[in-house]
Order: structure tokens, then C-alpha cells, then sequence
């Protein structure tokens, strides 16, 4: 399957737009507006499938993608477009029911035991979750399976949405260097810090844009944003 629209910009899939709405909470302000962009997601999609980076997705990567979509769909009864990832963990990685899946998906569902249980998780990131272990292999070297270098892991990151994330929590996983001295970063501890900051993103910009749909006064909740794209209405928190 050749990809059929092309990559415009590295920007959220889920483009967000900044609320203009007063901070009446003197909150740290984050997006009260979502904007789905069909193009962008599809471009994110394909992306996260295209493992190699070559334009083309085959029946392998099409294939995990309709038994993670299935399984998510199934075990997402109320149609909220999510997950707890400690539920995706459990059913997932024990299904045994028809149709089959592969047991690479059950497998791989293992890593959701990494994240914090309670969060919820969309399906986007799920299939990024299941599909990072193709992306890592068409781009680790044959000697070294757990590293990369910087400019591979962000190239990697910035290709499937994940790019906005401080180099604080990538440089908790660096792994020495090499030869030249050039850093090297363990790919899942990084992965997994970058799923982990992103994800409680949207739940707190959910979170926000709840509190401002339904005029909601809160006492003990304050909001903020490590995307530096939406820090320019907003002070940092206080240290």
C-alpha cells in the first residue's frame, strides 16, 4: 500500500489551537480548542505503519494494524476512543478468543504494564505501542539493539508525533557513548518516558477543556504544558 498524501509539517496529529478564553482559574493555560486535521492523522497513521520509512506499508504492517484496532474496539464497549493502559495490558495480552490474533500483539501488550495503569490511552498511541519494536528494528544496529544515537531516536520520534518532548527526560536515558564519544540513548527507556510525558498531556488538556465547557471552578487544580507552543499565554510553574 503506497501513501497516498504527503507529509506536510511535524505537528500534532491532533492539531490544537490555543483557547482565547480569560483565565478565570489562573490556571497555567493549555488549549481549550481540539481540531481534528484528517490529513495530518492519516500522515501520523501511516507513519507509525511505514516502520522503514520507505512510503509503502505491506500486508504485515496493514495486518497489525486491523488486529490492534479490532482488539480496541472490542474491549472498549462505551466508545470513549480509549483505554486504561492497564486494561489494554490485561485483555490484550490474554486474548485467546476468535478471530485469532498473533502473538506478537499479545505479546507486545506487556509493555502497557510500564505506563502508569490508570491512564488512559487513545488509539493512536496504543498502535504506537505495539508497532515501536518494527520501528526500533529497521533502525538499531546489528550489535547494539537497545541503543540509538540522538539524531536517530529524534528523527524516529518527530516521524510518529512524538517529537515536543523535553530533552530533560530523553537525556534520563542515556547509555554512555561511543568510540567518538557520541552519546547514545536506550530507545525504550526514552520511548516509554515520551509515551508516558505525552500521554498525560491529553489528559490534562481533556481535563482543561472539560473545566472550561462546563464553566467548572476549581480549588485545587492547577493546569500547565511542557509544549512550548502553547507556554507563551501562560507563566512557568513556580519551582
Amino acid at each position: 500500500m503506497r501513501r497516498i498524501t504527503s507529509l506536510n509539517s511535524h505537528k500534532k496529529s491532533e492539531k490544537i489551537t490555543k483557547g482565547k478564553s480569560e483565565n478565570k482559574f489562573k490556571t497555567h493555560l493549555l488549549p481549550a480548542n481540539f481540531t481534528f486535521n484528517s490529513e495530518q492523522t492519516a500522515n501520523w497513521l501511516f507513519n507509525i505503519l511505514d516502520n522503514d520509512i520507505d512510503g509503502y506499508i505491506n500486508f504485515y504492517d496493514f495486518g497489525t494494524f486491523i488486529q490492534v484496532a479490532y482488539l480496541f474496539a472490542k474491549f472498549d464497549p462505551y466508545n470513549k476512543g480509549k483505554m486504561l493502559a492497564g486494561d489494554i495490558y490485561d485483555k490484550i495480552g490474554t486474548y485467546s478468543d476468535y478471530p485469532t490474533v498473533s502473538y506478537n500483539i499479545r505479546e507486545r501488550a506487556k509493555r502497557f504494564n510500564m505506563l502508569n495503569q490508570d491512564v488512559y490511552v487513545d488509539l493512536m498511541r496504543a498502535l504506537m505501542m505495539f508497532r515501536i519494536d518494527d520501528i526500533m528494528d529497521a533502525n538499531v544496529r546489528r550489535s547494539d539493539k537497545t541503543t540509538l544515537y540522538e539524531v536517530e531516536l529524534k528523527h524516529i520520534f518527530s516521524n510518529i508525533n512524538l517529537a515536543a518532548v523535553p530533552d530533560g527526560y530523553l537525556n534520563k536515558c542515556l547509555r554512555g557513548a561511543d568510540d567518538n564519544g557520541i552519546p547514545k540513548y536506550d530507545w525504550e527507556c526514552a520511548f516509554i518516558s515520551t509515551m508516558t510525558l505525552t500521554l498525560n498531556y491529553f489528559e490534562s488538556s481533556v481535563f482543561y477543556a472539560t473545566t472550561i465547557g462546563a464553566n467548572l471552578t476549581l480549588s485545587n487544580t492547577a493546569f500547565w504544558n511542557v509544549d512550548p507552543q502553547f507556554n507563551t499565554e501562560a507563566e512557568a510553574p513556580a519551582s
